[in-house]
C-alpha cells in the first residue's frame, strides 16, 4: 500500500511539473553534513514525508535531544544512559524508588534529583 501511495504521489508531482527527488537519499545527504544544518533539515521535514528509518533520529536532532555532530551521537546516548542508571541507582539507595515504582514516577524523581530539587520527605514533594 505504501509503495502504491508513493507511486501515486510521484506520478502526481510529475504530472503537475515538479521534478521528483529521492527523499531517502536527500535526507541521508543532509544527515551526513558535519554539523547537521538544522535549517535545511527542518525545511526538508516541512516539504517531504520523513522515511521511517530516519524519523526518530531526525526528530531527536531537531528537538535538540541529539547533537548535530554525527560522531558525537553514540557517545552522547551512552552518557545519557549512564546518567539514567546513576540517578536510578541513587534513588534506589535512598529507598525512594523500588522495583514496583511506576516508570513515570521514577523518571520524575530522577529529574528532581538531577536538578537538586528533591525533598527528603517524598510525601511533601
Amino acid at each position: 500500500m505504501a509503495a502504491a501511495e508513493m507511486n501515486f504521489r510521484a506520478h502526481y508531482y510529475d504530472k503537475v511539473g515538479f521534478r521528483g527527488i529521492n527523499e531517502n537519499r536527500s535526507l541521508e545527504i543532509l544527515l551526513s553534513e558535519k554539523p547537521i544544518d538544522l535549517k535545511k533539515l527542518s525545511n526538508f521535514c516541512r516539504k517531504f514525508c520523513l522515511p521511517t528509518v530516519h524519523r526518530l533520529t531526525v526528530w531527536k536532532v531537531l528537538l535538540g535531544i541529539l547533537p548535530t555532530f554525527e560522531e558525537n551521537i553514540t557517545s552522547f546516548e551512552k552518557d545519557e544512559e549512564d546518567q539514567y542508571n546513576d540517578l536510578r541507582r541513587a534513588l534506589e539507595v535512598m529507598r525512594v524508588v523500588g522495583n514496583n515504582t511506576p516508570q513515570p514516577d521514577a523518571i520524575v524523581l530522577m529529574y528532581l534529583v538531577g536538578e537538586g530539587m528533591l525533598n527528603l520527605d517524598i510525601e511533601l514533594q
